[in-house]
């Protein structure tokens, strides 16, 4: 199956464009977009909870804090692999597995679109072969703008509800405050903006609580962030150039899946990236460039668990861009480094990955437009290549078809996760006397993907859409025997005592969804999805059942007045079983279960603008009408929440 993938994807890629008449329409995306509105109307008030609004994802939550997701079926729960892009500059928020997203130095007030691209392609100098999320931030308004941003939460449960108690009760139900300050100024050459990004966090649901202050400090577990982001542009002429510069510092607790446990970091986070393009005409140059530093330090716990671990990363693209009467091409090349700095014995602490690709859309005629995209990345030794094309075709007015095949690979320090620098001497899991086992020889991971799309409008107030899609994994690491030991008044580690190296299977994705204007007012979505795991290694079938195989997602938005909107959502979740907890029930007297039962859950937020929209609230009801449940067998206990964002916005008062 995945020769047929690396061939027919590569047939099409050297398929001759020779067509007549037509106009290059400009490649539309086929990203889904999720705008500004949507963020607020929904409640968001963590940048992590963006992925919540994805239908095509799967998302799951331990800490009540940092939400995971796999997208469209392309990843796993051990390696989700998706790409996070601000405004072009490409930014790591993943550590061994788990994305920490509050880490991106964006206010969400800043947000004016995000693009969610569902199926592989090129998208700025990087190949979504798992998926990519394109965060777009807003440009400020001429002169001199304030922000101030303010957001706290409630939950119910013992001794709730909706009381703030003590730091010596099992609950507090409290989450945040969140703070956001923003001052920026624009004019006709440029901006900037500088910002404070505050974030608290209180794990003290009482189905994480007892690991966390037992194992960990004893004391009340705290996460805390805080992160200054500076954001400026310059325009002169042609010529257009952005800086993100930021450090972020974040008490957190580090989910990781080879312990299945936590482990208590504080991370410091420097970003600095640099973006733009040059005065040229038709073909124009673009170019991107980026240093990052991720420091895993040590935070007081139990255990002495110290992660020991720095990495640093360069990147840079750059692009010559031209556009044709029916053609519209990006020619790049670029690298991506990595150092690597810890007290342990590593045999490789650093490389550098070389790219070159290229992307090229062309219209053959009115109706229907093709995507191709290469991209080769080596190390000096080994060689991957990523591929996709895509087509698009309206064959009538109301309808529209689309086709997308891809085949990629992986080089080993691409994916770069736990086992790979287990290989190469970090000896962490050694240490917490995790005994493991290689099986296999490590590789080029290989992944390939068919995707069939049907949109149809029968009015300009209803669309449909029917989505499927087969996965292909090949060289992918699975641990095999995995269980953890629960016992919390005797905290232990137990991990993996093998890891295929090399496992192989295959998926199947299929969805539907509508959007209905039922009125200049209401306007309702509906979203359904099924993921399945048709054969391949059995281990890897396992993870796979941690997804829920069906979910349905259905909200509605009311806007009787231009300041006032009202939003409800609805989601239903089928049952999951994580292998990995199986023995989760025995060791902590059933109070714990690796099922993961099917839930019903009802969001509700009410939005309100005064003073002609200088001063926003949102109030915010999430899990109503619905008994407690959670997304993972050690996570986060969900009961009725209130939550409340309250923001200042003085535009252009100079």
């Amino acid at each position: 199956m995945i020769g047929w993938f690396r061939n027919f994807a590569i047939m099409m890629l050297l398929l001759p464009a020779l067509s007549s008449g037509g106009n290059f329409e400009g490649g539309k995306s086929p990203a889904r977009i999720i705008t500004a509105a949507m963020i607020r109307e929904a409640g968001i008030s963590r940048i992590s909870e963006i992925l919540t609004l994805i239908p095509e994802a799967r998302f799951w939550n331990i800490d009540g804090f940092s939400w995971q997701a796999a997208i469209n079926g392309l990843g796993t729960v051990r390696s989700p692999g998706w790409i996070v892009l601000v405004d072009g500059l490409r930014i790591d928020v993943e550590q061994f597995g788990t994305i920490s997203m509050n880490l991106l130095p964006v206010p969400i007030e800043t947000i004016d679109s995000v693009e969610v691209y569902t199926t592989p392609c090129m998208v700025e100098g990087y190949f979504s072969d798992a998926g990519l999320i394109h965060i777009h931030t807003t440009k400020p308004k001429e002169g001199l703008s304030l922000v101030y941003r303010f957001s706290v939460g409630n939950e119910t449960g013992d001794p709730g509800p909706f009381a703030y108690t003590g730091r010596e009760a099992e609950n507090i139900d409290k989450t945040g405050p969140d703070v956001t300050s923003i001052a920026e100024y624009g004019g006709r050459r440029g901006f900037s903006r500088a910002a404070l990004i505050v974030q608290n966090h209180h794990p003290t649901d009482p189905a994480i609580n007892a690991r966390y202050e037992r194992n960990f400090s004893h004391d009340h577990p705290v996460q805390q962030g805080m992160a200054p982001v500076l954001n400026a542009g310059y325009r002169w002429g042609k010529s257009e150039h952005t800086l993100l510069a930021s450090h972020m510092r974040l008490d957190d607790f580090l989910h990781m899946h080879p312990i299945g446990r936590e482990a208590p970091v504080t991370m410091h986070m420097t970003f600095a990236g640099l973006a733009g393009s040059l005065e040229t005409d038709n073909p124009g140059i673009r170019y991107r460039a980026s240093y990052q530093a991720l420091d895993l330090g040590k935070r007081r716990n139990d255990h002495r668990l110290d992660l020991d671990w720095r990495e640093e990363e360069l990147r840079a693209e750059v692009e010559v861009e031209g556009v044709g009467r029916r053609t519209k091409f990006t020619l790049g090349t670029g690298l991506d480094g990595l150092r690597i700095s810890s007290g342990y014995e590593l045999a490789e602490r650093e490389y550098i990955h070389w790219k070159g690709y290229v992307k090229l859309l062309h219209a053959f005629r009115r109706g229907l437009d093709q995507s191709l995209d290469l991209m080769i990345v080596t190390d000096g030794d080994e060689t991957a290549l990523k591929t996709a094309a895509g087509w698009r075709w309206k064959p009538i007015d109301r309808i529209n078809l689309g086709l997308s095949v891809s085949y990629s690979e992986r080089l080993e320090g691409e994916d770069g996760g736990l086992w790979y620098w287990s290989g190469r001497g970090y000896d962490l899991l050694s240490d917490l006397g995790v005994t493991t086992a290689m099986e296999g020889k490590q590789a080029k991971t290989r992944r390939s993907t068919l995707d069939l799309t049907l949109d149809y409008t029968p009015s300009e107030a209803v669309g449909l859409r029917v989505t499927g899609g087969l996965r292909d994994f090949r060289g992918q690491p699975v641990a095999q025997g995995e269980e953890f030991d629960y016992r919390l008044e005797n905290p232990s580690f137990f991990g993996a005592n093998s890891v295929v190296l090399d496992a192989g299977g295959r998926a199947a994705v299929c969805g539907t969804g509508a959007q209905i204007h039922w009125s200049e007012q209401v306007m309702q979505r509906l979203d359904y999805s099924y993921w399945t795991y048709l054969g391949g290694n059995k281990r890897l079938g396992e993870t796979w059942r941690a997804f829920p195989g069906h979910q349905l997602i259905s909200s509605v938005s009311y806007r009787p007045a231009t300041s006032f909107a009202v939003r409800a959502r609805l989601i239903y979740r089928s049952a999951a079983y994580w292998r990995d907890f199986e023995s989760i029930g025995v060791q902590t007297g059933n109070r714990l279960d690796a099922q993961v039962n099917d839930a019903l859950s009802f969001d509700l937020s009410l939005l309100k603008n005064f003073w002609h929209e200088r001063i926003r609230a949102t109030v915010g009801f999430r899990d109503l009408f619905t008994p407690e449940y959670n997304l993972h067998p050690i996570g986060w206990s969900y009961n009725l929440g209130f939550y409340l964002t309250l923001g200042v916005y003085l535009d252009s008062i100079l």
